[in-house]
């Protein structure tokens, strides 16, 4: 991020307060932004995973409302059209993974709801056997089956409603703010 060599007094003490709702993030190049292992244009590099970490540290404790990413710069260093490119680049990268978690949450919620119904399901199935107290060896054998399939299918079940939600949570929350966020560039002296 900021060149060593600068005093911290520069950049830092110089600039005002950020707003409540306002994430200020100070870099020296365009470049800070992005992969150092992507050669591709500012409209198609992956970003940084330094400069998304840093916005995650500031975002969490954000509201959701009228959220702003200001990019602070040394204006000598500015460029308009890397800067409306390089928005539209977080934008786009914001707004997809958000759209890509929210999916991967539907399915695991799915996914969760057909194995509770499912363990649900051979328990009645194990509970029917067991209510017949038939002497027939196959039924016996399918409710000792049914009996820890159904336990097994509801608790794997349950663990994707509950657990895989409360994993995804805090990344679908970030990635929701940011996507409804307001990212501008500036200057600091």
């Amino acid at each position: 991020m900021p060149n060593t060599d600068k005093p911290i007094e520069n950049t830092v003490f110089e600039q005002s307060q950020p707003a409540d709702n306002e994430i200020n993030i100070w870099f020296d190049s365009y470049e800070e932004l992005f992969s150092d292992f992507d050669p591709r244009s500012y409209s198609k590099r992956t970003l940084s995973n330094d400069f998304i970490d840093q916005i995650k540290k500031v975002a969490k404790d954000l509201d959701n409302k009228n959220l702003t990413l200001k990019l602070l710069m040394l204006e000598s260093n500015r460029n308009s059209t890397d800067e409306k490119i390089i928005i539209e680049r977080l934008h786009f990268f914001f707004r997809n993974n958000y759209e890509q978690l929210f999916k991967e949450r539907k399915k695991a919620n799915i996914k969760g709801i057909t194995l509770t119904i499912a363990g649900v399901l051979s328990m009645i199935v194990s509970s029917s056997i067991s209510f017949l107290k038939s002497d027939i060896y196959i039924l016996h054998l399918l409710q000792i089956l049914f009996d820890p399939a159904g336990w097994f299918l509801l608790w794997t079940g349950l663990d994707f409603l509950i657990y895989n939600n409360r994993k995804t949570k805090n990344e679908l929350d970030f990635y929701f703010k940011l996507t409804n966020a307001e990212i501008v560039f500036g200057a600091y002296k």
